[in-house]
């Protein structure tokens, strides 16, 4: 486990990926759904990834992305900030 946190601390403060802990004090958040993702791209509009229990849904209706993008922005403003999510990951490496 150690191994792992290190390994996502490196991706983190190489700037490889943006990651952002949520607090466990808030239990009911939008992201209790399920995994989103917002794909863009240069060539054709914006699309989003929605799974759930039966399978996922990809859909590039504008109304549907931008509800999806919502929920993203509403977990990204609630969640710890990348820097606190690092020290965050940082401090629970250091436990073990």
């Amino acid at each position: 486990m150690k191994e792992q946190l290190t390994y996502l601390l490196n991706l983190i403060e190489d700037h490889t990926i943006r990651f952002q802990v949520f607090p466990q004090e808030i239990p009911l958040h939008p992201g209790l759904t399920g995994p989103i993702r917002i794909m863009s791209f240069d060539d054709r509009p914006t699309m989003a990834y929605v799974e759930h229990t039966l399978g996922g849904l990809l859909t590039d209706q504008q109304q549907e992305v931008r509800y999806c993008s919502a929920i993203f922005s509403a977990l990204q403003s609630e969640a710890l900030s990348s820097h606190a999510s690092a020290d965050y990951i940082r401090r629970r490496k250091d436990q073990l």
